[in-house]
């Protein structure tokens, strides 16, 4: 009875976030290893039914402490719950370690690797990854590791000469290789990189992605050497849930902060009088250069981390000129529209101005939940209800979260406003030549990439796409003027 007593007490504690679950015997032994969407919710619901299936019942029986790592997504949750089940080989993860049931994620052995989900275990042809239990849960993985290392799932004829790209290039999720669109050193070892990602091996993914880092920003290849920097970042933050063994027991590694992100929000809680702890904080910030390609961004955090699922970008579409306060009110308008899952609290870049002109938009929607807004200078925290700012201690812990918050809010908004920029810029360039018309530049644009693959392309190049010899030959020169 006290067992169950103390069990229910800390199921209470339970973040509502992605992660893995031990449970634990008498003996300390990890003896199950799941993971979940929702910790609370899977975990609490092992010992709210009064009856399940017998082995899940034996399991409940010698259930005597249970542990969880919360994450900032469902895939990242996935590959961890595999490389555990791998160390750890617990006594009801049986199906989990059936080679024959489950999918892999494969990498090929040749010049330019391929990365895919297979059923049949091959070890000549490729290196595998897995068993992993849960196949739905390994294909929203899968389309989420690609975004990270763009890999070719294709099995296409390398031909750089006539090969075209396809719809997997245009989304980020390939290099292009079939068509010479990447390096075979930089390919491979881009290919290498995901390797170690899939062991675990985060220390040494981050160093070979410094490196492809680095070499894109001495080609100049400024673009690409941001898009390596965002991937350090993604893996940066997966680095923080490794564990490994010793005695038996889970402990974090030495890199992960000692403070628990969920202490953090108890205190967030208690200065700023929430009804409840924040485990879903969202954070609205606006970037805008006198007006020209104004954007806004949301990002969320959940359980005191990052939650990439729910970031979102706004174009600011019925606002003219500079006016912060109407483009804040257009990206909250937009954002809580349908009055669902709404947060915890809400969190502004700005001070006391920006905080009315929100709330002021809330009550016109008839929305009523917890916001704050903390003003750069100084820090100040401005609360609806209060007459005077906030200003907590330099060391708070909620303050740091807040400022973290905020940072990644205005981050998001300004490297979604500089790409948009870029964008812009690069398609200048097509519409000072006459002939060339919305429809011909957007096809220019989608089958090359950049002006300097259309520049590299050549006139005979360019006539396949519809262009007379005459039109190819201005475009080619018009461009090499501006080079």
């Amino acid at each position: 009875m006290a067992r169950k007593q103390s069990l229910q007490t800390r199921l209470k504690n339970l973040p509502d976030s992605p992660g893995v679950y031990f449970f634990k015997d008498k003996e300390k032994r990890v003896i199950y290893i799941g993971k979940s969407v929702s910790l609370k919710k899977r975990v609490a619901g092992y010992f709210q039914k009064e009856y399940f299936d017998p082995k899940i019942g034996q399991l409940i029986r010698q259930i005597a402490d249970f542990d969880y790592i919360p994450l900032s997504s469902e895939p990242e949750a996935l590959l961890l719950e595999a490389r555990l089940i791998r160390q750890f080989q617990p006594k009801y993860n049986q199906l989990a370690k059936d080679d024959k049931s489950y999918p892999f994620l494969k990498i090929t052995r040749e010049k330019f690797p391929s990365f895919t989900i297979v059923r049949e275990r091959k070890k000549r042809d490729a290196f595998h990854f897995g068993p992993y239990t849960d196949v739905i849960g390994l294909r929203r993985a899968y389309r989420y590791i690609r975004t990270i290392f763009p890999i070719r799932r294709c099995r296409k004829k390398i031909d750089p000469q006539k090969g075209k790209v396809c719809l997997d290039f245009h989304l980020g999720r390939c290099k292009g290789p079939c068509a010479g669109k990447v390096k075979e050193k930089e390919y491979q070892r881009l290919a290498n990189s995901l390797g170690l990602f899939l062991k675990g091996k985060y220390r040494e993914t981050i160093r070979q992605l410094k490196e492809l880092m680095k070499r894109a920003a001495e080609e100049l290849n400024f673009e690409e050497a941001a898009k390596y920097r965002d991937r350090i970042e993604m893996i940066k933050r997966m680095k923080k849930s490794e564990v490994h063994l010793c005695r038996g027991r889970i402990h974090p590694t030495r890199g992960l902060d000692k403070s628990s992100p969920y202490i953090h929000l108890n205190e967030l809680k208690k200065v700023l009088s929430l009804p409840r702890s924040p485990e879903k904080i969202e954070a609205i910030d606006i970037s805008d250069i006198s007006g020209d390609k104004a954007v806004g961004s949301l990002v969320a955090f959940k359980g005191g981390r990052p939650d990439k699922d729910g970031y979102r970008r706004f174009k600011i579409k019925g606002v003219s000129g500079i006016d912060d306060y109407k483009m804040m009110q257009e990206v909250v308008e937009r954002s809580y529209r349908k009055k669902k899952n709404l947060p915890d609290l809400l969190l502004i870049d700005g001070g006391r101005g920006h905080l009315s002109t929100v709330m002021q938009k809330l009550a016109e929607m008839k929305l009523l939940f917890p916001v704050a807004a903390l003003a750069k200078k100084n820090e100040k925290i401005f609360l609806p209800y209060s007459s005077s700012p906030l200003v907590l201690k330099k060391n708070s812990e909620a303050l740091h979260l807040l400022q973290q918050i905020r940072d990644e809010a205005h981050r998001f908004a300004i490297s979604y406003h500089k790409r948009l920029r870029r964008r812009a810029l690069k398609e200048s360039g097509l519409d000072e030549i006459k002939g060339i018309g919305a429809q011909r530049k957007k096809r220019l644009l989608s089958y090359f990439g950049s002006l300097d693959e259309i520049r590299k392309s050549g006139v005979e190049e360019l006539k396949k796409l519809g262009l007379s010899e005459k039109l190819s030959k201005k475009v080619i020169k018009s461009l090499d003027k501006k080079k």
